[in-house]
């Protein structure tokens, strides 16, 4: 019987995230909620939880209002994509070019010098 009702409560959430894209939406299995994340810029920490999807849209719609009235936050690491998006080349190797990362492959960072080691007067 649990299992069925969460796999409802999965259709409401994948629902609900197909009317507001900007919202990555998931339901909690243990916790019994509805969870919804922010596509967009958002004071850090910003998540939304509520036990049924009308309030959980309507804690979205107020966290929206509120994020336009917020100052700006700089974003700590690119948007996540949207599903079936493609993910950006920074996230596939880490920002370089193939050729860049096969030029630096091996090679030590500038002033990484192997020394001599110094002769202890003694």
């Amino acid at each position: 019987m649990t299992r069925r009702l969460d796999d409802q409560q999965q259709r409401f959430a994948a629902q609900v995230e197909q009317d507001h894209q900007d919202w990555v939406i998931m339901w909690g299995y243990y916790s019994r909620l509805y969870w919804a994340f922010p596509r967009f810029n958002v004071p850090p920490g910003t998540v939304v939880a509520a036990p049924a999807p009308g309030e959980l849209t309507e804690a979205m719609r107020r966290a929206e209002i509120a994020a336009a009235l917020a100052p700006r936050f700089e974003a700590a690491a690119p948007a996540r994509p949207r599903r079936g998006e493609p993910l950006p080349r920074q996230h596939l190797d880490g920002g370089r070019s193939p050729a860049t990362a096969a030029n630096t492959a091996g090679r030590r960072p500038a002033g990484d010098e192997l020394r001599e080691p110094e002769a202890s007067v003694g």
